[in-house]
């Protein structure tokens, strides 16, 4: 009963949240243009240069530092607990 009401309240901060961000429409077509005329572009280049694993790289790069940022965020909220930091 007791974790029932803990989890209605931090289910209700978080609709609270949510409830905060405005809805959104979409990118704007000046955007979508933009990226499209970027990839037909990048197709071509695709040749001399790969783009494509490129972006791979990127996504990991971008994956290893989010697993680094999960580990030193749980760290820190484990420290918090604890009472060391």
């Amino acid at each position: 009963m007791i974790t029932t009401a803990i989890l209605y309240v931090f289910y209700g901060l978080v609709a609270l949240l949510l409830a905060l961000i405005p809805t959104s429409g979409g990118l704007p077509n000046a955007l979508n243009d933009a990226l499209s005329v970027f990839i037909t572009e990048a197709v071509k280049w695709n040749n001399f240069i790969p783009i494509n694993q490129l972006f791979i790289i990127l996504a990991l790069v971008f994956a290893i530092e989010s697993g680094f940022f999960v580990f030193k965020t749980i760290n820190w909220i484990l420290g918090k607990v604890r009472g060391s930091n």
